[in-house]
């Protein structure tokens, strides 16, 4: 069984570091959005949506501003440029 911290240990290999790590529940959203193939529009206004929600969640547990909507997204985008190996997907996925 991992531990939070060891999960976060794990994430900063990939890059990912606070506040990102509290977006990795996104890792499901975008391989559903990749499982065609491609990448389409109606599929980012989704994901865009999402991460309004999960933004506002973050912050508001937060008790601050903790991250910005346009650093969920770029962070999100940065999987939906190219579609990420699944391997690499299920490391992510394991938070």
């Amino acid at each position: 069984m991992t531990t939070c911290q060891e999960a976060i240990e794990e994430l900063s290999l990939f890059g990912i570091k606070e506040p990102q790590t509290y977006l990795v529940d996104i890792i499901p959203l975008i391989e559903i959005i990749w499982a065609d193939g491609k990448v389409q529009e109606s599929e980012l206004a989704i994901l865009n949506e999402y991460l309004h929600k999960r933004v506002q969640q973050i912050n508001e547990m937060a008790g601050y501003a903790a991250i910005d909507f346009q650093d969920a997204q770029a962070f999100a985008y940065r999987f939906t440029k190219q579609r990420p190996l699944s391997e690499f997907l299920r490391r992510l996925s394991f938070c």
